[in-house]
């Protein structure tokens, strides 16, 4: 999955628009930052700049290294339906939801 590029203007229009890939992302983001899940002080650097910027602004280090963390998280599936789980919903499918897609954890 290649993450939206925004910047903090785009990502306030996109709340206003209801462009939900650029604010479901960054609304990923900002989890990640809160959870203090990720690996080293590199990832969080890059998500925390991310989670002030955007992406608009990052070097080509700082995408690599967004594009492994997303990778980490955009491949995990509904252990019942076998549909990919959304970076929306991927950290409390792991936290909390036994391995199911949110459909399958309210049925």
């Amino acid at each position: 999955m290649k993450y939206p590029i925004y910047d903090n203007y785009d990502l306030k229009s996109s709340e206003q628009d209801g462009n939900y890939p650029v604010s479901e992302f960054a609304n990923f983001i900002s989890q990640l930052l809160v959870r203090n899940i990720l690996e080293n002080k590199t990832e969080n650097g890059v998500v925390a700049f991310v989670n002030s910027n955007g992406t608009k602004q990052l070097s080509d280090a700082q995408d690599k290294v967004l594009d492994m963390i997303i990778t980490r998280y955009d491949n995990h599936e509904c252990k019942i339906c076998g549909e990919k789980i959304p970076l929306s919903e991927v950290l409390d499918f792991l936290d909390e939801n036994d391995g199911l897609c949110n459909r399958h954890k309210h049925q």
